[in-house]
């Protein structure tokens, strides 16, 4: 009877390992299965030590239990993120296709994230294109860094240019990440139109003229005068 509660014990303090191993004598033993908010949390608490293994044992015990405890988009999400962060995306898009509930928008950003740091910019792509629900302004963002990390500034203006015919509008941090790339690759001129834009729906902020200042005061002698008009027009 004690078992649920001193597994959330050893997983409030930590003590992943233990829990665990608590898990899976309590699944051997047939026992009632603690809550899928504690078995998230040792999940997310094994995939940040990197035992995306263990983890993954654990999705599999809750998949497992009938109609006990099942796994919630989470639970999904956590361990996507798991492999993610070890640069296992492939197993990340495996278990994606394999979800047995419907993947929401964070959990297409987690992958699209991943793929993105892992170089693999296509899939992100690919990925962008079959969505169940609508791309947020945080999965194009995220692709639009990938790709001017990349060096492939015209293929995000191209996905610009889809985000805006979407309806999703840019936030700050989407004209920072161009603003900054087409400042390092192409020069001021681009990026000083971005900030137009972002200033016509939003505020820029102290990201986007720090990134401008450090340009100006790399590349443009005379930029101060440029960037100072963009400064003092009205807000």
């Amino acid at each position: 009877m004690m078992s649920t509660p001193h597994f959330r014990g050893l997983v409030e303090k930590g003590e992943m390992e233990s829990a665990f191993r608590l898990l899976e004598t309590m699944v051997e033993n047939r026992r009632d299965i603690p809550n899928v908010a504690s078995c998230n949390k040792l999940t997310q608490g094994l995939c940040r030590v990197e035992k995306t293994s263990k983890a993954s044992r654990v999705l599999e015990m809750l998949e497992e239990s009938g109609e006990a405890v099942l796994p919630t988009v989470v639970t999904y999400t956590v361990m996507i993120g798991g492999y993610c962060n070890q640069g296992n995306v492939d197993k990340a898009l495996d278990l994606l296709d394999r979800m047995m509930v419907s993947p929401n928008g964070v959990c297409y950003n987690t992958l699209l994230k991943g793929f993105c740091d892992s170089g693999e910019l296509d899939k992100a792509l690919e990925l962008l294109d079959r969505m169940k629900v609508a791309p947020d302004v945080v999965s194009y963002t995220t692709l639009l860094k990938g790709l001017c990390d990349s060096g492939k500034l015209d293929r995000a203006i191209e996905l610009l240019g889809r985000q805006l015919k979407s309806g999703c509008y840019p936030d700050v941090y989407t004209y920072n990440t161009l603003i900054g790339a087409f400042c390092e690759e192409r020069g001021i001129e681009k990026a000083l139109e971005f900030l137009d834009a972002l200033r016509r729906g939003s505020n820029p902020n102290v990201v986007t003229y720090s990134i401008l200042v450090y340009v100006f005061n790399l590349c443009l002698p005379t930029g101060h005068d440029h960037l100072s008009h963009h400064h003092s027009e009205p807000m």
